[in-house]
C-alpha cells in the first residue's frame, strides 16, 4: 500500500490482484481507492502441513495461480510480487506473458527470475541470492517500504528523549501462537504494567481473550483495535514488545527500541541482527516468562542507547527509493 501510493503520485495506476481469505486486506485496499481483482476462492485450498510449506500458503497450484493471474491482468509495465508460495516460476511465466518487469519481495534464499529483488531486512548481503538473470538487487532497511508519514513524523521528532514510561505491545494482524496473552500475563507480574496499550484487531485468533483482559485489568492495560495512522501513534512510546518483522523498520525510523520475540521461523534473523545492532533485546517465545521483565529493566536502564541505535537502522525512505528504481528500469525495458 505504501509503495501504491507514492507510485500513485508519480501518476502511474496501480490494480492489486489478491487471493481472498480470512484476515486478508481487500476491504482496506478499496478504501484507499484502489483498483483491487479478487482471484476465485478454491474449493479444496491446499492446506499447510508444516510453518515452512510455503508453497501451501498460495492455497493453489504455482502455475495455476499464474494462469489466474493472467486470465484477469490484460497488461502490466510492472508486476510487483509479494509472496512466500511465489516462485521463479511464475516469475518466468508473467514475464513472458506480458514482456513485463518482474520486482520480487522477499527474504527467502532461493531462485528468482525477477528484474529487481527487494529485501528490506538488516544485515543481508547480496551475494546470497539466486537470480537467474540480470537482476537490481535492492538490498536492507534503506529500501524498507514505509509509509511516508514515517519519514515525516521523524523529521518532526524531538532529538532528545522524552521518556513517557509507555509500553506498546503489537504481534502484527495474527499471533497464532497468542504470545500477546503470554506478554500481558507476564507483564502484569511485574513493575512494568503501569501504561501498556495493546494493538491487536479483530481478525486475530486470540482477539476476545486478549481484549477480555485488558478490560479486567484496565488500570494497567489498554486495548485498540486498529491504528489508521501508525507514525503518528508509535511516536507516544518508549519501547515496543512484538514480533521482528516489517514493523521493526517502523520502529527503527522513530528511534523506539523494542524487545522482539519471533512468533514464526522467518523473523528470528532479523531478530538477531537488531540485538546485534544494539537497537532491540531477543526473547525466544519459550522464554518469555523468564526473561520478558529483567530484559524491559535493562533496556529502560539503556534507553537513550538503544533508541539511538534504532534510528540510525532507517530513514523512512525505502518507498520513494524503490519507486525510483522501477521508474528507472520502466524507461529503460
Amino acid at each position: 500500500l505504501s509503495l501504491a501510493t507514492v507510485l500513485t503520485e508519480n501518476s502511474h495506476e496501480i490494480l492489486f490482484v489478491i487471493r481472498p481469505q480470512v484476515g486478508d486486506l481487500l476491504s482496506l485496499i478499496k478504501a484507499k481507492n484502489f483498483n483491487v481483482i479478487g482471484l476465485q476462492r478454491p474449493k479444496n485450498p491446499m492446506l499447510p502441513m508444516a510453518p515452512d510449506d510455503y508453497s501451501s500458503w498460495l492455497q493453489v497450484a504455482e502455475l495455476d495461480d499464474a494462469n489466474e493471474f493472467i486470465s484477469h491482468v490484460k497488461a502490466a509495465d510492472c508486476v510487483i510480487v509479494d509472496h512466500y508460495g511465489i516462485n521463479e516460476r511464475w516469475h518466468k511465466k508473467i514475464k513472458d506473458n506480458f514482456n513485463c518487469l518482474v520486482l520480487a519481495i522477499d527474504d527467502l534464499n532461493r531462485p528468482h527470475f525477477a528484474d529487481i529483488f527487494l529485501d528490506q531486512n538488516l544485515g543481508r548481503d547480496p551475494l546470497n541470492y539466486q537470480t537467474k538473470h540480470a537482476c537490481t538487487k535492492l538490498i536492507g532497511t534503506k529500501y524498507a517500504l514505509l509509509n511516508p508519514v514515517f519519514a515525516l513524523v521523524r523529521s518532526q521528532c524531538s532529538k532528545v528523549l522524552q521518556i513517557k514510561d509507555t509500553i506498546l505491545v503489537s504481534f502484527g494482524g495474527s499471533d497464532l501462537p497468542n504470545a500477546t496473552m503470554k506478554v500481558l500475563k507476564t507483564l502484569a507480574q511485574g513493575k512494568h504494567c503501569k501504561n501498556v496499550t495493546v494493538l491487536l484487531n479483530a481478525s486475530a485468533p486470540h482477539y476476545h481473550e486478549v481484549k477480555a483482559f485488558c478490560e479486567q485489568n484496565n488500570s494497567s492495560f489498554a486495548h485498540i483495535d486498529f491504528i489508521e495512522d501508525m507514525a503518528h501513534f508509535m511516536v507516544d512510546f518508549d519501547l515496543v514488545i512484538g514480533a521482528p518483522g516489517s514493523s521493526s523498520w517502523e520502529r527503527a525510523c522513530l528511534g523506539i527500541p523494542s524487545i522482539v520475540i519471533p512468533i514464526a521461523d522467518n523473523q528470528k534473523d532479523i531478530g538477531y541482527s537488531l540485538q546485534k545492532q544494539s537497537a532491540a533485546l531477543l526473547v525466544d517465545y519459550e522464554m518469555i516468562e523468564q526473561e520478558l521483565n529483567n530484559n524491559i529493566s535493562k533496556l529502560k536502564a539503556g534507553l537513550e542507547s538503544f533508541s539511538r541505535k534504532s534510528y540510525e537502522i532507517c530513514d523512512g525512505m525505502g518507498c520513494q527509493r524503490v519507486a525510483d528504481e522501477i521508474v528507472k528500469r520502466i524507461a529503460e525495458y
